[in-house]
């Protein structure tokens, strides 16, 4: 029997925390990860915090919806139990002051995957402490920096991962 709703076998998880707008390029993120679902069937995205519009954000994800977790807003405990379940972190911000969330993502040691955003560009540097998807204003390739980011991370090994 299973503890949590999060250990299912074989599964990866991604886990985003925070408000799920556009200027956080949640829309971004979640017709990435609809690509990349679609090579990646093991995946769940788990999207942590207010969820404002979630008809808008469910046309995203047409192919993968049934792999994507909305939380709504989470106690610091229950946050904590995402943080150490998760396999790689996303913060695919256009611009962040000081990510927060990025700081606890370190913290935990989990692999993060970032943008070149301003704000996060200084915290976050390529193949040093995260994985940088660069921001491009067109979304259609916005969003193909982000998926080709997320199979990098999905494909690097145990090692590499803790490098990155």
């Amino acid at each position: 029997m299973k503890n949590y709703p999060w250990e299912i076998e074989d599964e990866t998880i991604l886990l985003y925390t925070g408000r799920a707008t556009k200027p956080k390029g949640v829309f971004a993120l979640l017709k990435a990860f609809d690509i990349v679902y679609e090579k990646y069937p093991n995946l769940r995205l788990v999207i942590a915090g207010n969820i404002g519009n979630f008809d808008e954000l469910t046309k995203c994800t047409l192919n993968s919806v049934s792999h994507i977790t909305y939380t709504g807003l989470l106690s610091p405990r229950q946050l904590r139990l995402w943080y150490i379940a998760a396999d790689i972190g996303i913060l695919p911000s256009y611009s962040e002051q000081c990510s927060y969330t990025g700081i606890e993502m370190l913290s935990y040691g989990i692999l993060t995957i970032s943008t070149n955003g301003n704000g996060l560009k200084e915290m976050f540097l390529n193949n040093v402490n995260s994985l940088v998807a660069n921001i491009d204003y067109e979304e259609n390739i916005f969003v193909s920096n982000i998926a080709d980011t997320i199979i990098k991370a999905i494909e690097l090994t145990p090692e590499q991962k803790k490098i990155a």
